[in-house]
């Protein structure tokens, strides 16, 4: 059985606008002091706290492009 870890496909993926790794993730919800702290440091990015169900879950901080 294949260990469901090691794929082919990159994760986090790329961004698809640009290619660049320099990624990271969109995070929803009333944030906490510490998720405040990583977003502070570029570690992440605060998406709001209502959710639609389509949201994007990176943010590429080359281009700027969320996906």
């Amino acid at each position: 059985m294949r260990n469901p870890r090691h794929t082919s496909q990159k994760y986090p993926p790329p961004c698809p606008a640009c290619g660049s790794d320099d990624t990271v993730p969109i995070v929803y919800g009333l944030p906490t002091p510490e998720t405040v702290r990583k977003a502070d440091a570029g570690q992440c990015v605060l998406g709001g706290c209502c959710r639609s169900g389509d949201d994007p879950r990176r943010y590429c901080r080359d281009c700027g492009h969320s996906y």
